[in-house]
């Protein structure tokens, strides 16, 4: 077997490994379901006994119903609905990491990509989100596809990966809030793009023009939608909007101080892993309470890859552009700063960053002459390994106690999820249950 086949039977193994890990116990762990969990399972129900929302329809949040209509198919393929619910997720955010790779490996050899995405697989902050009934994850995913299919683009110039990328863009419209930017991501990448295309700038030009064409194009019937009821398609955005929270805000009183404590808040707690910020409010749904996303090695890593960056800005501005743009949205634009479940998008992102820290580290041990033959690697095995144990232990470890379960309330107890479901169907359908009982 040649080396490139070597690198794709190890990133095929990374992938069922990390499938694995989020298909056992899903039906169990998390311990209970979660308000909105039980919110799109009511939507999902709908679905079953109704037909509607329609795929052009919109949710509960409101959003639009792309992705409870997803996540009804994968119910109809399992008998436990909250296994099913929470599938779509593990499924999606799985097969996230084959774009990461592709992107990593841009600025990284295979030991340190590979590594780059057992770290993701297994990161708390992500691993925790793939085993949602929660459409949040999904959207990294498409952040993903779209960022690779752009960089391909421009690398082969071939125009067809631009629409590639406008289709995951328009996944995003379609999929969890957090996904809108993932257009506006792209085409903030695009002045760059252009700038350094040398020779081939109106060919560039048409390619984000046909990028937007595409995703614009594909969400359309969504927006014949959206347009009867604008006001109440952007009621969830009005709610959070931090400009529109009650003063003062954390101490600040005008918009430009609001601003800047949010500003101050997103580097704090998403770029220098400060933990203390992680407290109050609904963080302990998301993980231990006063902890950072990332572990301390994965903080550092990711520190050090930032600065590595900076030394290379060609290779990996999109990185930054795909980074920078959803933090911006979701975090200084938003109330409730830090917020892991909105910010979960960059997730890969982060661990891109670290794959280029963990390159930077092989080719530091690799000037070490008296070093015996393979060493590097080993020692890098070693760390992940250990790393990916520590996440690992610590998320099943976290997840299962009263603590966890009590920050996830309001919550609909598994114990009492079946009487629930056969309430809501007759809610739904009356004529379905029999006189004085809730049997279907």
């Amino acid at each position: 077997m040649g080396r490139l086949g070597t690198e794709r039977v190890a990133l095929a193994l990374l992938v069922v490994a990390a499938l694995a890990l989020r298909l056992i116990w899903l039906d169990r762990i998390p311990t209970n379901v979660t308000a909105d969990e039980a919110d799109n399972l009511r939507v999902v129900l709908r679905i079953e006994e109704l037909g509607e929302p329609g795929w052009f329809g919109l949710d509960w949040k409101p959003a639009p119903a792309f992705s409870m209509r997803l996540a009804a198919l994968f119910v109809r393929l399992v008998d436990d609905n909250v296994f099913g619910l929470r599938l779509p997720s593990a499924i999606i955010s799985t097969l996230a990491l084959i774009p990461f790779y592709a992107l990593a490996r841009r600025a990284a050899q295979p030991p340190a990509a590979l590594a780059a995405v057992a770290l993701l697989a297994t990161s708390r902050w992500y691993l925790h989100f793939s085993r949602s009934g929660w459409e949040n994850v999904q959207v990294a995913c498409y952040a993903l596809l779209g960022a690779w299919a752009v960089t391909v683009a421009l690398e082969r110039r071939r125009w067809w990966w631009f629409a590639v990328a406008g289709v995951a863009a328009a996944l995003g419209l379609y999929g969890y809030f957090a996904g809108r930017l993932i257009l506006v991501g792209l085409l903030t990448y695009a002045p760059l793009a252009w700038w350094w295309a040398r020779g081939r700038r109106r060919s560039v030009a048409g390619g984000f023009a046909l990028l937007t064409l595409v995703a614009l194009l594909l969400f359309y019937p969504q927006y014949r939608t959206i347009r009867k009821d604008w006001d109440y398609f952007n009621r969830r955005a009005d709610v959070v909007y931090v400009l529109n929270a009650p003063r003062p805000y954390l101490g600040a009183t005008s918009d430009a101080e609001v601003l800047w404590v949010q500003v101050k808040r997103t580097v704090a707690a998403f770029l220098l892993s400060d933990g203390d910020l992680f407290v109050g409010g609904v963080v302990g749904r998301y993980g231990p309470e006063g902890e950072p996303l990332f572990d301390p090695v994965t903080g550092v890593l990711f520190a050090v890859g930032l600065g590595l960056s900076l030394r290379r800005p060609r290779g990996v501005a999109l990185w930054w552009c795909m980074l920078v743009v959803p933090l911006f949205g979701t975090q200084v634009l938003s109330s409730g700063t830090p917020d892991a479940a909105r910010a979960v998008i960059i997730a890969p992102f982060v661990y891109l960053f670290v794959a280029l820290a963990l390159q930077r580290l092989l080719d530091l041990a690799a000037r070490i002459r008296a070093a015996p033959p393979g060493w590097t690697h080993w020692a890098l095995a070693s760390l992940v390994l250990a790393i990916v144990a520590v996440n690992v232990w610590g998320y099943f470890s976290w997840i299962r106690t009263p603590e966890a379960a009590r920050a996830r309330q309001p919550a609909l107890e598994r114990a009492n999820y079946e009487q629930w479901e056969i309430q809501v169907r007759c809610e739904l359908r009356p004529e379905t249950c029999e006189t004085g009982g809730l049997s279907r």
